[in-house]
């Protein structure tokens, strides 16, 4: 579909181009008129490999390469059938001409996307300018094959970088009282464990396995159990929390989604190498969901409570 300045809202006056060629020639008729001059040109075209500079003028002051841009531009903002029968004239005459026309017409949509200030300045200013360009997805497709599974991942070509945003998301993690989240942790789509984490300030963190083993670390002790046994002490090195899993050295950090309410950034730890995927609080920079992978290891954490009331105490009775 042609661009229309009134759809897109952009413009608020026409240039003075737009009054002075409003009774010309349409492009399709200016088309028409100068087929016989395209195709005795077509020979000299084709040694020559681009178009003549007197037959570039003429199209161009036929409203041909304007056919797309806003009439508060100057342009010729025509209906899409319009446009396809005057590049398929110029085309029937010469090949090479036609796609020419096409280039520079159909990049003429650009000029409505624009700063209004910009636009002026590009195609406001001078009636026969021309643009050209092309219009295409730049990303790749990555395709992975995972036990018998076919998986595609989209990649974008120009990423937004994401390490700043990074640094200030640790930085909130950082500060908080207080993190609750659940773990899973998986070897393979069969083999995998969960688990609930509690982080406090200054050094205190809980975790409990369904089924399996807990944990409690108090400053520089510590209490593990298996199942429902006795808890066993154990010497502990003080760590401070609540620190997220994600922290310390990252590289190749992007942003690969913006919403009202949410970043979603991918970055990776070359210890390991780890990579990371986390969704973000854009007001807070706190997380709502991680994962990770790295060799035999896929993670996920969902996290669940900020800042909740300290419960972590070392177990009844231990030494």
């Amino acid at each position: 579909m042609v661009a229309s300045s009134a759809a897109v809202g952009l413009w608020s006056a026409p240039v003075p181009e737009a009054r002075s060629r409003a009774h010309q020639p349409s492009p399709l008729e200016a088309a028409v008129a100068l087929a016989p001059r395209i195709r005795a040109a077509a020979a000299e075209t084709e040694r020559q490999r681009r178009l003549s500079p007197e037959l570039v003028h003429a199209l161009a002051a036929a409203g041909v390469f304007r056919m797309c841009v806003p009439r508060a531009l100057g342009g010729g903002e025509v209906d899409p059938a319009t446009m396809i029968e005057t590049i398929e004239t110029i085309a029937a005459a010469d090949g090479a001409a036609g796609w020419s026309a096409m280039i520079g017409a159909t990049s003429g949509v650009a000029s409505a996307y624009l700063a209004e200030e910009a636009a002026r300045e590009i195609y406001g200013s001078d009636p026969e300018v021309v643009s050209g360009g092309a219009f295409a997805p730049l990303g790749k497709v990555a395709t992975v094959v995972v036990a018998g599974k076919t998986l595609q991942f989209s990649i974008r070509a120009h990423p937004r970088p994401a390490a700043a945003l990074v640094v200030r998301a640790t930085r909130a993690f950082r500060a908080l009282r207080s993190v609750d989240y659940i773990e899973r942790l998986a070897s393979s789509p069969r083999n995998r464990v969960v688990a609930a984490f509690t982080l406090e300030r200054p050094n205190r963190l809980e975790y409990r396995i369904r089924g399996g083993a807990s944990g409690i670390v108090v400053g520089s002790r510590r209490w593990d159990r298996s199942g429902k046994g006795p808890w066993l002490p154990s010497p502990q090195e003080p760590t401070p929390q609540p620190e997220p899993i994600w922290a310390g050295h990252v590289t190749n950090a992007f942003l690969l989604e913006t919403t009202p309410s949410s970043y979603v950034v991918a970055f990776m730890k070359p210890l390991g190498p780890t990579w990371f995927t986390l969704r973000l609080n854009r007001h807070t920079l706190l997380p709502s969901d991680l994962r990770m992978s790295t060799a035999a290891h896929f993670m996920i954490h969902r996290y669940t409570r900020f800042n909740a009331p300290s419960r972590i105490r070392a177990p009844t009775g231990a030494r």
